[in-house]
């Protein structure tokens, strides 16, 4: 049984990310998306069976965590105002996947009952860790402090 060595798979790994940053294009139709300049990788849909859990971080930012350990953030496009008031949205879809053309409707809660909010669009998803959502907070706390 052949098995390669660290050094072909490191090459190999090495070709495959020099060749989605060398055609951003076809990373792209994967909907895999890599900014070089900042280092994130970036997927423009979730699928939902992957989805085990969300946190509303701020008004322009949701984590979504996944059922194999992975974290992404979804920047909005814009600020959500009540996504933060509520903690509570909603989503549907019809492919099973959840993508940063879609929205998510925040739910209002009164009284035990909900009622549906304003709706928000996403943006893309980006690859990212539990410290990585502590700097995003640092970060808006920051700005709050700046105003």
């Amino acid at each position: 049984m052949y098995r390669p060595s660290a050094r072909v798979v490191t090459l190999c790994l090495s070709a495959a990310m020099l060749s989605l940053t060398a055609a951003p294009g076809r990373a792209e139709e994967s909907g895999l998306l890599v900014d070089e300049g900042q280092m994130e990788i970036s997927v423009r849909c979730l699928s939902l069976n992957r989805i085990k859990n969300t946190k509303v971080i701020s008004k322009q930012h949701i984590a979504f965590y996944t059922r194999d350990g992975a974290v992404y953030v979804n920047t909005l496009p814009r600020k959500c105002h009540a996504l933060t008031r509520h903690k509570a949205f909603a989503y549907k879809s019809t492919v099973g996947k959840l993508c940063d053309l879609d929205t998510v409707t925040v739910l209002d809660d009164f009284g035990g009952s909900f009622n549906l909010g304003p709706s928000c669009g996403l943006g893309k998803f980006t690859l990212t860790s539990e410290e990585g959502i502590e700097r995003i907070k640092e970060r808006i706390e920051f700005e709050k402090k700046l105003k």
